[in-house]
């Protein structure tokens, strides 16, 4: 299901999830953001932490 709108709450929990899958030693990659979403991640610098794809050609941009 599409997500439009991220509330603090929904950040809180995405940086908690973020959190819980690298110490497993995994990766968490958004799939294809809406344009509202992108630009909250990029407003509050978390866009550096999610591997992120977006472009629907297996081109995932990974957090540096």
């Amino acid at each position: 299901r599409a997500v439009d709108f991220i509330d603090s709450s929904g950040l809180h929990a995405l940086i908690a999830l973020h959190h819980r899958v690298t110490t497993a030693g995994r990766v968490l990659v958004l799939r294809n953001p809406s344009r509202s979403v992108t630009r909250l991640l990029a407003i509050t610098k978390l866009d550096d932490m999610f591997a992120i794809d977006g472009a629907g050609d297996d081109t995932v941009r990974w957090p540096t």
